[in-house]
């Protein structure tokens, strides 16, 4: 038996490699005793990202849940407004439309990508529908084109929790520029790693962009008057601590600032100057981290001798993807359990299969969710979704002795 310790994993425990040029400049950034939690490491990091994506605008934060947190604040979603949300959606995804009392509807995804289903959404869209979420399962690319053109007819947002998909193009443009909103993931699963965790949230309005950069300073979102009505206390602080936030939009503390009405409240969810430091060295190596785990794929691909036999299929697009995952079809439910059964006791591998429906979690079903509405999806979750290893530090002999056991079943 294999020490559940030494298993492999469908996601590796460190999805990009670090340099030796990256420790150094991040002792030197250190050594500086320059801010950390601020600054041009920031500012850097945001506009290389910002290029590469060809988006207006992009806001680092601290995880891609804090992203998908500002959301619904950015777009004012409120109770009552409707929200289309693919059946695998993650867990931070639509938590923070729940919190407002906003509708969820889910909707299916391709059994060919386990992308939104376009079909679908076109049966559950409404009047009341203000958002549309997508995503690039396992770095696969979804159908953009098709979706911004379906939600610039109707005038609705477009979001992508992108958290797969740093890197994943269609047509050779990058995926996160269709979307009106695109969250981003840097955890230390991911292709572009920031030091444990982190984020940004792309836009391609500016305006939702300053939105953005205001509420992850923890300020609030509003309409107020030109002056403070405390005088008294304003000129104290204005003589003796030099204080000068007459312009509006202030932390909420401020007293040069009287609001009038207050729409959003923000918080700290900025990225440290460290880890945006190492996102941005990490950035222009993207490509080549890609390279390499599309060469895992194409290898698995090549090897694996029942794809495109009996059902069986590699799921996801073929070019384009920044292969995060690698995910199998398998057609008959009983080979699959069994072949998860034998890679678990005779591989030395963990399995581990994302994402649960949202039709069957426990916070989605107290909010009126119940399975069996995205039959599809669970379909597939329950009976046939396989996910394999993928990663800088899966060697050819582990992929290899995957491919062996996996054959074996068939």
């Amino acid at each position: 038996m294999w020490n559940l310790s030494n298993r492999l994993k469908t996601e590796p425990a460190v999805g990009a490699r670090f340099r030796v040029a990256e420790l150094f400049a991040l002792i030197k950034l250190l050594m500086s005793k320059k801010t950390l939690n601020r600054g041009e490491e920031v500012t850097q990091f945001e506009n290389l990202l910002a290029s590469e994506l060809q988006v207006a605008r992009a806001i680092s934060t601290t995880s891609c849940s804090a992203a998908l947190y500002l959301v619904p604040k950015l777009l004012e979603l409120k109770s009552g407004d409707e929200v289309l949300v693919p059946a695998n959606a993650f867990w931070t995804a639509f938590s923070p439309l729940l919190e407002r009392g906003v509708k969820i509807i889910p909707y299916e995804v391709n059994r060919t990508d386990l992308n939104g289903s376009i079909e679908d959404v076109y049966n559950k869209v409404s009047k009341n529908t203000k958002a549309l979420y997508v995503q690039s399962f396992g770095g696969s690319p979804y159908d953009a084109y098709t979706f911004r053109s379906f939600c610039d007819e109707r005038k609705i947002y477009l979001v992508e929790d992108s958290a797969h998909a740093i890197g994943a193009k269609i047509l050779g443009k990058p995926i996160q520029s269709f979307a009106d909103l695109s969250c981003m993931s840097f955890s230390t699963l991911k292709n572009v790693v920031t030091l444990g965790e982190g984020g940004a949230i792309t836009v391609r309005d500016p305006g939702l962009g300053e939105r953005a950069a205001r509420l992850i300073e923890a300020r609030v979102l509003g309409t107020g008057l030109e002056k403070s009505s405390i005088d008294s206390a304003l000129n104290v602080l204005k003589e003796f601590h030099e204080i000068d936030n007459l312009a509006p939009f202030r932390v909420g503390d401020s007293l040069t600032w009287d609001w009038t009405s207050i729409n959003e409240f923000g918080l700290t969810l900025r990225m440290s100057a460290p880890a945006a430091m190492m996102g941005r060295l990490q950035l222009t190596r993207l490509e080549t981290t890609i390279i390499k785990r599309k060469i895992q794929r194409e290898y698995y691909k090549t090897n694996l001798s029942f794809l495109d036999k009996q059902g069986n299929f590699l799921i996801g697009a073929e070019s384009g993807s920044s292969n995060h995952l690698i995910n199998l079809y398998i057609e008959e439910p009983l080979v699959r359990r069994n072949l998860l059964l034998r890679l678990k006791d005779d591989c030395g591998y963990q399995p581990v299969i994302r994402y649960l429906p949202i039709t069957f979690q426990s916070v989605s079903r107290f909010y009126g969710l119940r399975p069996g509405m995205t039959p599809i999806y669970e379909d597939i979750f329950f009976n046939h979704l396989v996910s394999l290893p993928i990663g800088p530090n899966l060697t050819r002999a582990n992929q290899d002795r995957l491919i062996n056991c996996l054959n074996s079943e068939f």
